[in-house]
């Protein structure tokens, strides 16, 4: 049995997206959204942008574990990281969390992902 699920994402996005601190509200806003979705509990958000036009660390602290996204603008580029254990899956997370940034026209070029069960331990 795995105790957890991680998902790691690179989203590299469209050339007219704003990924820097200004504009870290609506990804935050997605970030959100997505774990919610999946059941987890939010404890703390915290949130440093680098300056202005640079990007923005976001962390989500979450009963079951975190989210947390970094930004470089100059490279239109986000790396995102979910670990949740329990009933959250970390999977459906980042699909919820894609197709959010999609309606919300944060439109990405191409994504590239990791899906890990993490924890194995031995139940008897």
């Amino acid at each position: 049995m795995f105790v957890g699920k991680h998902a790691i994402s690179d989203i590299e996005f469209d050339v007219d997206i704003d990924l820097t601190s200004s504009n870290s509200t609506v990804i935050i806003n997605a970030m959100s959204a997505a774990v919610r979705d999946v059941g987890a509990t939010i404890m703390s958000v915290e949130n440093f942008g680098f300056g202005e036009n640079e990007g923005f660390t976001a962390t989500l602290i979450l009963a079951e574990s975190h989210m947390s996204i970094h930004t470089w603008p100059e490279y239109n580029l986000a790396t995102v990281d979910i670990f949740m254990c329990g009933d959250c899956d970390a999977f459906a997370a980042l699909e919820f969390f894609y197709n959010y940034l999609e309606s919300a026209e944060l439109k990405f070029v191409k994504k590239t992902e990791s899906k890990i069960n993490r924890g194995w331990v031995n139940v008897s």
